[in-house]
């Protein structure tokens, strides 16, 4: 039987979209979950109109809203497939960072506990990134992480501005664009929508016979 989490699978994998999907569940069950999802997405590689373009990945979310243990058996699970990715968040703002750094005292930084769960590597996505101190540049150059340039929530959420520029010079990879959250995705739609309108608005007003039908063309 599909369940709906297997029914959105299989319509992600039947689409031109590229997504990257781990489960949110409770510290007891959420590495058996995680496994039990990669094995299945993976069986949808098999399927006649499947490509690769659903991955599974490794999700703590970011480090204040996982218990040590969790990020244990994930830093655990992970080893287990090198091949599978490993996405959090990291600095998003200074409120953020001083918060993690308060709930686990034994870490050098932010980066640091991921690193010291063993969820800093080659294949990590660091969602953010706005505040690295020089020490953390380093050590995620160093595992070869790289970083998700996420502007909208940056803008929205805390006014925050990631300095890409500084990564890419230091030699970590930064990741195209990423969506951090529904709200993201829904503030793009919307931003998406009011640029596309303010476009046709400019175009009546230069031209105010032209075709109304003409939008659904741009």
């Amino acid at each position: 039987m599909l369940t709906p989490l297997n029914c959105d699978l299989l319509a992600i994998a039947d689409t031109d979209v590229a997504a990257t999907l781990g489960p949110n569940a409770s510290p007891s069950v959420s590495a058996k979950n995680t496994k039990k999802l990669i094995d299945y997405t993976r069986s949808l590689y098999t399927l006649p109109s499947s490509t690769l373009l659903v991955t599974p990945v490794v999700t703590p979310r970011f480090a204040i809203s996982s218990t040590d243990s969790l990020l244990k058996s994930l830093g655990r699970l992970a080893p287990s497939d090198p091949t599978i990715p490993v996405q959090t968040h990291i600095s998003e703002n200074r409120f953020e960072i001083a918060k993690t750094l308060e709930r686990f005292p034994t870490a050098p930084n932010y980066a640091g506990v991921y690193d010291m769960f063993g969820l800093l590597r080659h294949n990590t996505i660091l969602a953010h990134a706005c505040h690295f101190s020089e020490d953390e540049i380093e050590l995620v150059k160093r595992r070869g992480a790289g970083i998700f340039h996420c502007p909208i929530s940056n803008f929205n959420i805390g006014g925050e501005i990631a300095p890409v520029g500084l990564s890419l010079d230091r030699g970590i990879k930064v990741r195209d664009i990423g969506i951090s959250s529904l709200f993201t995705l829904r503030k793009i739609s919307c931003q998406l929508g009011q640029s596309r309108n303010g476009c046709f608005g400019r175009l009546l007003a230069v031209h105010p016979h032209s075709d109304p039908t003409c939008l659904d063309r741009l």
